[in-house]
């Protein structure tokens, strides 16, 4: 190394050195002390800031183990009190059973009750930590909050859960006592709407309301709720009967908004839209909540089947508790879309009453098919189903022709009793073969359709009309204009009415004609596919006639008349929208029958008619006159004959040897003989005359209440009751009515005289009724229908509606303790997530900063060695200077 006067880079080189390992020595002697190799940014700023993070979450995690901690034991402690109300619910049950079986005295029964309800309310308000209760279903007394939340991670989501009310209400066990009232519903083989037609709302719906929402007196503890159930065919597509669900969302809001026009939408997702609604969010456990721009709420969440259910909170009280509500559930009905005739109604009743289980009802079916309900505190009398007008077609053993029509109409059109605030809706729907002469393929019932839409249109020379066979219209003096859009050409007529031309879904021509006080809707139903079918034989002619069928019930069904085939060959249809009435034209269907099968209120009207001795009223019930009786739907069919002889009794002969089958039947004073032997017995016993007949039948007689014979005749094919009301020899129009009226009520059928008529009650065996037109003029029988919410329910009591009540009481406990189970279970698992978390993100932390002590420690005996070193080496340079300066001096 080359000494210079002005450097000592030796020197200079040895300070570098110690500076360095002084540092270095620092560190290393910092690390050892902290235990840390990295204390802060200058150590090292990309794992300082990353540790820093870690650190900071581990804080956060901290927090949310801490709340994690207090749900879980809220949840614990509602669990406790879920399991002693449980406990409480099966001896309840118990107690129930005994006795049923038993014959426990009410009292000692009813002291049972009291004394559990009393127990499982000690429960429930007992159940609270730190001010939350999630059996207690409202604050106060104690309790702040009926619901949980607590931060679930530390990126801002919450674990919620909706607490319940577990009280004796709430558990819907409100009244329970051994004298406790149920509904009973019969629903039959009700064919259910599961699906709306277009944006009309017609789904079935099922009603029913608690004993607070009857009464208008919800509270806090025990609030109003009503209950919707809507039968929903569910597609791959989504939800079905968004209409009806809208509509009843919309009237719910409209209530809890105090106004009216929030028009909530349903999307096909169960998700709702509505300028009502203020925001939306979705807790941890799947429930939408809704706000209202009024703050209350509808919150959206899946039954324990997966049913869309919606809960309108409509009004609270000043704590924020809910005192009304409407609860709205979609039932999914399509496991049973594709079925038909009484297994899709039993399915889609099964359906329904899971749902009802679900929503805390207690639900038994009978074998014929009635339904008794009770719990969830209901108001027996509550309970209606809206279901469509029942009805049936048959063509079995008829014959159709091109042109055949059946129509189907409501009571208005019917009835002829249209008006602008009632008006008359009618579907004609008219069989055509499209075996035109004049155009390929083109219609061939064209007279038919002419004289129909004529008709409907008010058209006087009905001639004018004209249906051309491509389908178009021609009336050169009556339309004034036409036009055509979207593939609807629409026929503007001088008289202000319209007629409009549009093809279905399977290409039939629908015509809808209408006026101010009626739409009538003209189907030319194109059965080219069985035109051409064989008709040789008998089986030929019956196998063209089901094919012919089975197209028209495909276009009603493109109507929005659901059918449906049955096993006897004969039609289901449901006629919604108002319709209430259907029947074939007798000249083109020969002996083809339709009717409701739905019992309406019969209004006879004699007013201008001319009744005489022979006059006959003839009622019959639907295997009557569909003629498609079994043993298991018998044909029941009633004729009151007016008589003024009752000594020869002509016409009652004459009914009685058709229904018997039997022509050599003779009537002397009421009593019957046969003057060929064909009556091979007769006995008489409590004042009923028994006549055996030799082809199988029998023949009853006895008298009514009014001194009238009733002669009843059971066949194979069922039973013909005939009843020969005696009018006197000097009867007036005034005597024969009333005497007719007597007859009825003694036959069971229930009548009532107003000023149209003659009405008679409802009646199973009354679904049609006619007047014969030999000896009657002017007399008519007219039918009305309740086509809204027909099925209603009546009140039922007995130990089975209180085991009913308690079962769905325990169904619903056990939703309340298994929605607690999975919250602890959540809860648990959080709390290990968060505690493994942070326990990854300490050693994480740890392995990026901590130090290796043996190795520090290693080092740092190096440094400090290298240290010293570099201290020697410097005052080793330092002293070079010295030697040099003393060569001068020497």
């Amino acid at each position: 190394m080359t000494l210079s006067i002005n450097t000592n880079t030796a020197a200079m080189a040895a300070l570098q050195s110690l500076n360095q390992t002084t540092s270095d020595l620092n560190k290393t002697e910092n690390a050892v002390s902290t235990g840390k190799t990295v204390n802060d940014a200058s150590d090292n700023p990309a794992i300082y800031a990353i540790a820093q993070t870690a650190t900071s979450q581990i804080s956060a995690l901290s927090g949310v183990s801490t709340g994690l901690q207090f749900a879980s034991s809220a949840l614990s402690t509602a669990t406790s009190g879920a399991s002693a109300i449980s406990d409480i619910l099966s001896s309840l049950s118990t107690s129930v059973t005994t006795a049923a079986n038993n014959g426990v005295n009410a009292d000692t029964l009813n002291s049972q009750l009291s004394s559990s309800l009393k127990q499982i309310d000690v429960n429930a308000s007992t159940a609270t930590f730190q001010g939350v209760n999630l059996l207690a279903g409202a604050t106060g007394n104690g309790v702040n909050y009926t619901n949980l939340s607590a931060a679930q991670d530390i990126n801002g989501n919450l674990f919620t859960q909706q607490g319940a009310n577990a009280t004796a209400t709430g558990l819907g066990l409100q009244g329970l006592s051994s004298t406790m009232s149920g509904a009973s519903l019969n629903v039959g083989s009700t064919s259910y709407i599961s699906s709306d037609n277009g944006s009309a709302a017609q789904a079935s719906v099922l009603s029913m309301q608690n004993l607070a929402a009857a009464s208008g007196s919800g509270t806090a503890s025990n609030p109003a709720v009503s209950t919707s159930f809507v039968m929903d065919d569910q597609s791959s597509s989504g939800l079905a009967s968004t209409k009806t669900l809208s509509s009843l969302l919309s009237k719910a809001v409209d209530s809890a908004l105090g106004t009216s026009g929030s028009n909530v939408q349903v999307a096909a997702n169960g998700t709702l839209s509505s300028s009502a609604i203020k925001s939306s969010s979705t807790s941890s456990n799947g429930t939408t909540t809704y706000t209202l721009t009024n703050g209350n709420t509808i919150s959206a969440q899946a039954d324990a089947s997966g049913n869309v259910s919606y809960d309108v909170s409509t009004a609270k009280d000043a704590n924020g508790n809910t005192t009304a509500s409407s609860h709205i559930v979609d039932v999914n009905t399509s496991a049973s879309a594709s079925e038909t005739g009484s297994q899709k109604s039993t399915d889609q009743t099964s359906t329904l009453m899971q749902a009802m289980s679900n929503a805390g009802f207690g639900v038994a079916r009978a074998n014929d098919g009635t339904l008794t309900i009770a719990g969830g505190n209901l108001s027996a009398s509550s309970v209606s189903l809206s279901a469509p007008t029942q009805a049936a077609f048959s063509t079995v053993g008829a014959t159709l022709t091109n042109a055949s029509v059946l129509t189907v109409q409501n009571d208005a059109a019917a009835n002829k009793s249209a008006s602008s605030s009632t008006p008359a809706v009618s579907n004609q729907f008219i069989l055509d073969d499209h075996q035109s002469t004049t155009v390929s393929g083109g219609m061939n019932s064209t007279s038919t359709l002419s004289s129909s839409i004529a008709t409907a249109a008010g058209i006087t020379t009905a001639a004018n009309m004209v249906v051309n066979a491509d389908g178009t219209l021609t009336d050169t003096t009556d339309i004034s204009s036409t036009s055509t859009a979207n593939g609807v050409t629409t026929y503007s007529l001088k008289s202000g009415n319209s007629i409009t031309a549009q093809k279905d879904a399977s290409g039939n021509t629908v015509y809808s004609v209408k006026t101010t006080s009626a739409t009538t809707n003209i189907i030319d139903v194109n059965t080219s596919s069985s035109a051409n079918m064989p008709t040789a034989t008998a089986a030929e002619k019956s196998a063209q006639t089901a094919a012919q069928a089975a197209t028209l019930a495909t276009a009603m069904g493109n109507a929005g008349i659901a059918t449906s085939l049955n096993s006897d060959g004969t039609y289901s249809a449901a006629l919604t929208g108002g319709l209430s009435q259907i029947s074939w034209d007798s000249t083109t269907a020969s002996t083809a029958e339709a009717t409701t099968t739905q019992a309406p209120a019969i209004t006879l009207n004699t007013a201008s008619a001319t009744l005489a001795s022979g006059s006959t009223l003839t009622f019959q019930n639907a295997s009557a006159t569909l003629k498609n009786s079994s043993s298991s739907n018998p044909a029941v069919t009633t004729q009151f004959v007016l008589d003024s002889d009752p000594t020869t009794q002509t016409a009652t002969l004459a009914a009685l040897q058709t229904a018997s089958g039997v022509s050599d039947l003779a009537l002397t004073s009421g009593a019957l003989t046969s003057a060929g032997g064909s009556i091979s017995g007769t006995s008489t016993s409590g004042g009923v005359t028994t006549y055996n007949l030799k082809n199988g039948n029998t023949i009853t007689s006895q008298t009514d209440n009014s001194g009238n014979v009733t002669y009843s005749v059971s066949s194979g094919t069922g039973t013909t009751n005939i009843i020969d009301v005696n009018i006197g020899s000097s009867a007036t129009q005034t005597t024969m009515n009333q005497s007719l009226n007597n007859a009825m009520n003694n036959a069971g059928f229930a009548n009532t005289a107003n000023s149209s008529g003659t009405t008679i009650a409802a009646n199973s065996n009354a679904i049609t009724a006619k007047w014969d037109t030999a000896t009657t003029t002017g007399a008519t029988a007219t039918n009305t229908y309740n086509t809204n919410q027909s099925l209603n329910s009546t009140v039922t009591s007995g130990t089975n509606v209180v085991q009913l009540a308690v079962n769905a009481a325990i169904t619903k406990m056990s939703q309340i303790s298994s929605s607690l189970g999975v919250g602890s279970n959540t809860i648990t698992q959080l709390q290990t997530s968060a505690s493994n978390l942070s326990s990854s993100l300490t050693t994480g932390v740890g392995a990026l900063t901590d130090a290796d002590l043996a190795a520090e420690s290693a080092k740092l005996t190096s440094l400090q060695t290298k240290q010293q070193l570099a201290i020697q080496s410097l005052s080793i340079a330092n002293s070079q200077s010295s030697t040099l300066l003393s060569l001068f001096r020497g």
